[in-house]
């Protein structure tokens, strides 16, 4: 199943991540020449968003791909 949320919405990553084995995540700012206001939403506080979702979830596997 796949699932396409805010991942800055710790709510709403709890409410996906509900009785779930695995997640995957993959969201973030990929533009090189984003500024880090630009990035700093998504690609940290979105993280640690889903990293915080996952475990109290009980998520059992957590992948994530960052560059």
């Amino acid at each position: 199943m796949s699932t396409v949320l805010d991942v800055t919405d710790g709510d709403a990553c709890r409410a996906a991540f509900a009785g779930a084995d695995a997640v995957v995540h993959l969201a973030a700012v990929s533009d090189p020449e984003a500024s880090w206001e630009a990035l700093h939403p998504a690609n940290v506080m979105g993280t640690y968003q889903v990293v915080q979702a996952a475990v109290h979830c009980r998520v059992r596997r957590l992948v994530l791909a960052s560059s």
